[in-house]
């Protein structure tokens, strides 16, 4: 798991965290938590509503969404599919049973938004929120790794 309070105010690792007050953490500790940055892998059975893009690209259908520590994904069950780098992704919201995502026009896929209905969409929402977070830790530390 990855601490990611500093976007949460909640820790899912607090043991990688300090400086608690009241049940609210202040800091973290990025270096402790960098141990921690790897994401397993969520699969998840999805129904890709229709939309200018996901007709464009005849994704509209049954499929499984997958999240990754780099990546989110969409197969249908015909083997039709699309793969979004997190670089790409702009939003990304939630509502009953409807999580949806809006990808940047530099994508391979062209821009768009897209809506995936599904029973677990606070799974897909929690997950590409940690996935998101983590990359960004990253992306920091690797950046402070080169300034001189």
């Amino acid at each position: 798991r990855v601490c990611v309070c500093t976007h949460y105010r909640v820790c899912v690792w607090p043991r990688a965290c300090s400086l608690w007050t009241i049940g609210r953490l202040l800091t973290c500790d990025i270096a402790r938590c960098s141990r921690f940055a790897h994401i397993a892998p969520v699969v998840l059975p999805a129904l890709l509503r229709s939309s200018d893009a996901a007709r464009r690209l005849k994704l509209v259908g049954q499929g499984t969404l997958k999240i990754t520590a780099d990546s989110i994904a969409f197969e249908r069950e015909d083997g039709r599919a699309a793969r979004w780098p997190l670089t790409v992704v702009k939003k990304y919201g939630d509502d009953i049973q409807l999580f949806s995502l809006e990808i940047g026009s530099i994508s391979a896929t062209g821009r768009g938004v897209f809506f995936f209905e599904m029973d677990q969409w606070k799974e897909a929402f929690a997950a590409v929120n940690n996935a998101m977070v983590t990359y960004s830790h990253q992306q920091t530390q690797d950046s402070r790794g080169f300034r001189r």
